[in-house]
């Protein structure tokens, strides 16, 4: 039922959009055609106006609708009474706090896309995050996603990767946390950086985004709802369970 909902509405604002580009063709022709003149502004104000409150709402709630569907199925499942809130954010003072940066300008600061939720007695917050970075002796802009995790009862020992690299001071680590931190940084190659300490494990994810982009025109199938938009959450909290 989900998946066929999703279905029709993609077909119903597929032909509101076509609805309007024909619109906007006709409008064309005739002003090549007749020179229409002053007048023209009468049909391109009611093609802007159709645009506005009919074309373009559709379309936006359509990809929120859809994006929201995949977060609920592949990322909210993965955790116990999750909750999601596009518009607010995660705390700055967490990327600090992991040294990701040493200052951060508030100002500069953009979250949103806020998820939290447990798992195994866990409490998880992420969120796509935005802030200024100096980075090669350049000023540059981050965008990416943090996973913060907080684990009662660990001690975790300091652990700390950077551009998906491991950090050899960071003394022991296991073969199989090796893996795991082999395997976060392999989807988006050189992406990762993670901080570990306490009872805290941060994982930043560069080109990572929970508020993904999605292509309304593509078909919506059963294997879209099924696409996974932040797989590092999973081994992220097999890492934090280790422990």
């Amino acid at each position: 039922m989900e998946l066929e909902a999703l279905q029709k509405k993609r077909k119903k604002m597929l032909l509101i959009n076509l609805i309007y580009f024909i619109g906007l063709l006709l409008i064309g022709v005739s002003l090549f055609l007749t020179g229409a003149g002053r007048w023209i502004w009468v049909p391109a104000a009611a093609a802007v106006v159709f645009y506005l409150l009919l074309a373009r709402p559709v379309k936006v709630n359509f990809e929120r609708e859809l994006r929201e569907t995949i977060l609920r199925r592949r990322v909210l499942s993965r955790l116990d009474e999750a909750r999601y809130d596009r518009s607010e954010g995660i705390s700055a003072s967490h990327l600090t706090d992991a040294g990701f940066v040493n200052v951060i300008n508030e100002k500069a600061y953009l979250s949103c896309e806020h998820i939290c939720g447990k798992s195994g007695g866990m409490t998880v917050e992420m969120a796509d995050v935005t802030f200024p970075i100096r980075e090669n002796g350049l000023n540059k802009v981050f965008s990416g996603c943090l996973i913060h995790i907080t684990a009662p009862g660990k001690d975790y020992a300091p652990l700390r990767v950077y551009g998906g690299n491991l950090d050899e001071s960071s003394g022991s680590v296991t073969t199989r946390e090796r893996e795991l931190i082999k395997s976060l940084g392999s989807y988006i190659p050189g992406s990762l950086s993670l901080y570990r300490e306490g009872q805290t494990l941060d994982v930043l994810l560069r080109g990572r985004f929970i508020g993904f982009p999605v292509n309304p025109l593509g078909e919506v199938r059963e294997s879209t709802l099924q696409s996974d938009p932040l797989p590092e959450l999973k081994t992220a909290l097999e890492l934090a369970a280790l422990g």
